[in-house]
């Protein structure tokens, strides 16, 4: 079944940012940042699931399989 291009660019970003918290060193993370740095960056990840979601109603289980499976599972 292939996924719609609102699905896979949602896809791409929650893999992007699952990639990155798991590759930062704990004392780098600083609570908060985006909010400084990038106020609106909670929304507009909010706006692309949700877009998301409206193209493919099975698109919140692949989210939580792709954050548990791959950034559980494969951690050493």
């Amino acid at each position: 079944m292939a996924m719609k291009r609102g699905a896979t660019a949602a896809l791409w970003l929650v893999a992007a940012v699952a990639g990155m918290l798991l590759h930062a060193d704990a004392q780098t993370l600083v609570y908060k940042y985006y909010a400084q740095k990038c106020p609106a960056a909670e929304s507009i990840v909010f706006d692309e699931v949700q877009k998301a979601w409206n193209a493919d109603r099975s698109m919140p289980a692949s989210l939580l399989r792709l954050h548990f499976h791959d950034c559980f599972v494969n951690v050493s």
